[in-house]
């Protein structure tokens, strides 16, 4: 998997794909993990070149993020070739969701403070996060006592393995779904972990993907060209404080677009989630990449990662396989020819 760069505040040298890149990433507030629980939460997790995680964020926050985007849009600013600037902007949905439970740092009484409550009526563990099966972007249920597994609409032979308690993808049109925020109010009616589990519960392959459909350009008129702004995207990011790449960076300008002084978002401890693997669908022109930036080789790097981790974690999905089998660039079908 390719390494999880943090994302700096924007400069004038950025390209379009850089920019965007920062635009989709979400950024959420850091809790202090309490003192006598930090060798216990980082235990297995501990990576001598990376300092012991000592803060958590929660599933919620990240959800809060897509908040608004869900409701009007995520703006990134696009400069053409002519020097003219537009807002572009995007609507995100729940594309994919895998979530693997941390069992040590869960099931610990004196240090599950916010999450000893996950479930009014969890008798076993598997149902901390228990996934619907009339969902029809084919939620998925695992037993992990037991070992079974059912799935909806997505027949597929799988080794069901031990701590993964949640999977979700959409395989519906696009323009048929609800936004993402909707999608993961309506998910946590039947999986309340979604909202109170934390990044030190889960397990380092946790993950979401978010997919970004275009929905207009601001200003509308002028020498934008159709085409070029036709591209939808997916992003992928970890859900977990154990990802080798995950890191805080309390630098993250998140409100420098609304006016916070750099001294007011310093008080704030926060960590950006920005994008380990990208996908692109109608990736046409130059306007997401610039020959200046080597923009093509950092989108191969992230295709490459978003790639190689589905394949890693034998994960289905569709958006991705679609993508893929549909996408080109320049001419060449981009999936295929790295």
């Amino acid at each position: 998997m390719g390494s999880i760069s943090v994302p700096s505040p924007l400069t004038k040298e950025e390209s379009n794909l850089q920019r965007l890149l920062n635009s989709l990433t979400p950024v959420v507030p850091l809790k202090p993990i309490p003192e006598y629980c930090i060798e216990k939460f980082n235990g297995e997790w501990k990576n001598s070149e990376k300092p012991a995680v000592k803060e958590y964020f929660r599933l919620r926050d990240i959800w809060t993020c897509f908040e608004e985007w869900s409701a009007y849009g995520r703006g990134t600013e696009v400069i053409l070739n002519n020097g003219e600037k537009v807002q572009h902007y995007f609507t995100p949905y729940v594309s994919a969701v895998q979530i693997s439970i941390n069992e040590g740092t869960v099931g610990n009484a004196s240090c599950n403070g916010t999450t000893k409550s996950l479930s009014a009526e969890s008798k076993t563990n598997e149902v901390l996060i228990r996934s619907s099966s009339n969902n029809s972007g084919n939620g998925k249920f695992c037993d992990s006592s037991s070992g079974s597994y059912s799935s909806t609409d997505h027949e597929r032979k799988e080794v069901c393995l031990l701590n993964r308690h949640f999977e979700y993808y959409d395989n519906q049109n696009p323009y048929t779904r609800v936004p993402f925020f909707d999608k993961i109010k309506s998910l946590a009616q039947e999986n309340p972990g979604l909202l109170t589990l934390r990044s030190t519960d889960l397990l380092p392959s946790s993950w979401m993907a978010v997919a970004w459909y275009p929905i207009c350009q601001i200003p509308v008129k002028g020498v934008v060209k159709e085409l070029d702004f036709s591209a939808a995207f997916i992003t992928f990011h970890t859900l977990s404080s154990f990802h080798p790449d995950t890191g805080v960076d309390s630098n993250h300008d998140e409100n420098a677009e609304i006016g916070e002084t750099k001294a007011s978002v310093n008080k704030k401890r926060i960590m950006p989630l920005p994008p380990f693997g990208l996908a692109a669908l109608n990736l046409t022109g130059d306007v997401w990449l610039s020959n200046g930036h080597s923009d093509e080789e950092r989108y191969a790097d992230l295709y490459n990662a978003a790639s190689s981790w589905l394949q890693e974690h034998h994960f289905y999905h569709h958006d991705f396989n679609f993508f893929a089998n549909n996408s080109h660039v320049r001419g060449g079908t981009f999936g295929r020819e790295i």
